[in-house]
């Protein structure tokens, strides 16, 4: 496999393996992780290494080609696109490195890192770098991982480092994942095959200061626009809820033609009646194809925006950057409205497992628990516009 590798490569060979993707999803459910064999079908399309700098052999992705090609795998498979999409940014975090240990770290562009961006762990200040000891929740996708990138709090022996404003001091480690324990945490509701275990350290470990970085004060030590915001790795995290959107109604669609609603009228049980005559069923799959290519086209303009910036050497504003975290928080939640309204147009049959709507459900509530999906967003947004300072911005 050519290691630098072109959208349309990439595109192309996900289309080659994307119905065996499909045809694992209850393997996927059952395992509560990715099948080895399904990520190794993945490494091959070349899509773990989109993000990857093309210096390191990386494909060096624009952010919308990232996120089509993560919504066609979810599409297919949620688990399956969550996974990709985390595992896949490798690339920006190999770009926090000197190009030499990134090198080092990263021998191919394939390799998948798990991330833990919250700050549970502890790193302790030591001559050359620090101690680091602690458990990191939500690790999606560890099981095929080689390294976790995982978020500390600094410490200087007992104290914790504060900065102005007494804000804790955070770093975010390489580690490598032989070095943790993979605890069997992951018995959820939805999401389920994404394998999102806690990982753990079992003693402190030294970490070199080279092996380190802080968003609290980023650095790239790659040229290409895509490495100079540090957190453009967010880009593609609703193109996940997409393609599970969009797969909900495409499974829905394919059913309409059944007759599977019997009527009732004047205390008999008549015929029954395919979905598609229905006429609240017409107008709520209207309703809901409408507002997914909506959402769709709304959060494509606001990364097209940030990336335009990017691509001219700009940062973008605390009020785009707060915009942008809106426009998640909007994606995801109007996902979940659509499946709400698929799965109640569809009737009992919905609720039974196995049927994908059911599933569907499941993933998009679960999906809706992360962190940066908060209706925050939108209340930040709002202090924002209104001249007020944010309180929480991207960056």
């Amino acid at each position: 496999m050519n290691n630098t590798m072109t959208f349309e490569q990439i595109d192309n060979n996900i289309d080659g393996i994307i119905n065996q993707i499909a045809a694992a999803s209850a393997d996927i459910e059952a395992l509560r992780r990715l099948p080895e064999s399904t990520v190794t079908l993945l490494k091959e399309t070349g899509v773990f290494s989109m993000a990857m700098p093309k210096s390191m052999g990386g494909a060096e992705l624009d952010p919308i080609s990232q996120i089509k090609l993560i919504e066609k795998i979810s599409r297919a498979n949620s688990a399956a696109g969550w996974c990709t999409m985390i595992g896949s940014d490798s690339g920006y975090f190999a770009a926090m490195l000197p190009q030499e240990l990134a090198a080092k770290t990263y021998p191919n562009p394939h390799v998948i890192s798990g991330a833990a961006l919250s700050q549970t762990g502890k790193a302790r200040k030591v001559a050359g770098g620090y101690m680091v000891s602690g458990r990191w929740p939500f690790v999606s996708g560890c099981n095929n991982a080689e390294w976790l990138i995982a978020g500390c709090k600094v410490y200087d022996g007992e104290d914790m480092v504060l900065l102005e404003g007494d804000i804790p001091q955070t770093l975010q480690c390489f580690l490598n994942m032989s070095d943790l324990e993979i605890l069997d945490t992951w018995h959820v509701m939805g999401l389920r095959g994404t394998g999102s275990n806690d990982v753990a350290l079992q003693q402190e470990i030294f970490v070199a200061e080279e092996m380190t970085f802080s968003f609290q004060q980023p650095r790239s030590f790659q040229d290409g626009a895509l490495y100079q915001f540090p957190m453009a790795f967010m880009f593609n995290f609703s193109a996940v809820p997409l393609g599970v959107a969009q797969s909900a109604l495409d499974f829905f669609l394919s059913e309409a033609n059944k007759p599977t609603r019997q009527v009732h009228q004047a205390g008999q049980f008549l015929k029954g009646r395919a979905l598609k005559d229905e006429s609240f069923v017409q107008g709520a799959v209207g309703e809901a194809a409408t507002k997914l290519r909506v959402l769709r086209a709304f959060f494509y303009h606001e990364v097209e925006q940030i990336w335009s910036l990017l691509k001219q050497g700009e940062m973008p504003s605390p009020v785009q950057q707060v915009a942008f975290l809106a426009a998640t928080t909007e994606v995801f939640s109007g996902c979940q409205e659509i499946i709400e309204t698929l799965v109640k147009c569809r009737g009992g049959s919905a609720v039974y497992q196995g049927n994908p709507l059911e599933q569907a459900l499941r993933d998009i509530v679960t999906m809706n628990q992360h962190a940066m999906t908060s209706p925050r967003n939108q209340h930040q947004l709002g202090r924002a516009l209104l001249g007020v300072p944010p309180e929480q911005i991207l960056l």
